[in-house]
């Protein structure tokens, strides 16, 4: 018999982008040297996949939940040639299939969570919602999923928090503190989706500030299907030359206008009829390694990633506190650079492969995994 071997079911895994498929595969990528991993995923390749050599050994990529059953069952000679072996749902609406092969092979099962999926809309999603009942563990990026697990039934004896503190992106690279202290520089980096993102209240936000000279420009980075009507609201503001809806970007663009940014915006708050609210907010994260600090809505997991130290939590909907929260930091140009200072230094301590290790520990239920010293054989299935 061989070391822990743990199969993971999953929708989301890179190279998608967004902060589940991210999280997700790093905890694949950065254990592999203390279990042996295979992944069943619906995410599809693309010709500039990174980590070829490693996804190409250990990712089986198929298409729909019939694809990773079938690939799944195809892996179970593998899975049940180790004694100590784990099956790992990477979304909840997972869980019955990676349950029924946890059966067939008697092997435990857990689920990582991330926060939307926990408010079902139809019974079928809640009835997908039940097979947390029966894991071994179930571990989620936030206290606020976390108390919705407890909300659905799940013992708080099998359940985790965990913060998504990933190392960021190489555009997120920390520059000297903006020492501005009028006609500052706003930036948000978000989808142009849900309606919880909440985008227009810091476009209101902004043309208050506009007004009065605080606030030179606000660039929002990102894509969806909002983009029309938010640029129709910016038309309505009368602040044209003033926001810019800046789309995907390349790395290189994005770093420009980070370093050009005196203050982050992070303002999504709960709203379960909008599409629902931030399991974490690893954007919040990404801003402040940039050495921004970061004024964040105070809602759901956005404020398990902000820290006091470089970030200021107001009520999400409170337009006068948006206003107040970014003009306190345009005008006193000593607090900001302290925050910024603050947030670079926090930025340093950010450590995927730690963040990985933690949660694999949680997943499997044991804090003392230690490397392995043989490889499984890779091409045994």
């Amino acid at each position: 018999m061989t070391g822990t071997r743990v199969l993971l079911l999953t929708i989301d895994y890179a190279p998608q982008t967004g902060g589940q498929p991210r999280l997700v595969s790093s905890i694949v990528e950065s254990t592999a040297d203390l279990v042996a991993w295979r992944v069943v995923t619906a995410a599809p390749a693309t010709s500039t996949e990174v980590g070829t050599d490693f996804t190409a050994q250990h990712v089986v990529r198929t298409s729909g939940f019939a694809g990773i059953a079938r690939e799944a069952w195809r892996l179970r000679s593998w899975l049940t040639n180790s004694d100590d072996r784990l099956i790992v749902s990477g979304h909840v609406y997972l869980g019955w299939l990676a349950h029924l092969l946890g059966v067939l092979t008697r092997t435990r099962v857990s689920t990582l969570c991330y926060g939307r999926e926990l408010v079902p809309a139809k019974l079928n999603q809640r009835l997908a919602l039940l097979s947390l009942r029966r894991d071994h563990r179930v571990v989620t990026i936030s206290s606020h999923s976390e108390h919705l697990l407890h909300r659905l039934g799940v013992s708080p004896e099998v359940t985790s928090w965990i913060g998504c503190e990933l190392t960021p992106p190489a555009a997120f690279v920390s520059s000297e503190p903006s020492s501005r202290g009028n006609a500052i520089r706003l930036v948000a980096i978000s989808r142009l989706a849900e309606g919880y993102k909440n985008l227009e209240i810091i476009m209101r936000a902004t043309a208050v500030l506009v007004a009065n000279g605080t606030v030179e420009h606000l660039t929002i980075v990102g894509e969806g299907p909002r983009r029309s009507a938010l640029q129709h609201r910016i038309d309505q503001l009368g602040i044209q030359q003033h926001v810019t809806l800046a789309g995907h970007i390349a790395n290189q663009e994005l770093a420009t206008v980070i370093a050009e940014s005196d203050i982050g915006l992070f303002p999504s708050r709960d709203a379960p009829a909008e599409g629902g609210f931030e399991g974490f907010g690893i954007v919040v994260h990404e801003l402040a390694a940039a050495g921004l600090p970061v004024v964040v809505g105070d809602a759901a997991g956005a404020r398990d990633a902000a820290d006091p130290a470089w970030a200021t939590l107001i009520d999400p909907d409170d337009l006068r506190a948006w206003v107040a929260a970014i003009a306190d930091l345009a005008s006193n140009v000593e607090l900001r650079q302290q925050r910024s200072l603050a947030a670079a230094e926090f930025g340093t301590r950010l450590d995927t492969s730690r963040t990985a290790r933690t949660y694999l520990a949680a997943l499997t239920g044991d804090g003392s995994i230690a490397p392995r010293t043989v490889d499984p054989d890779l091409a045994e299935i």
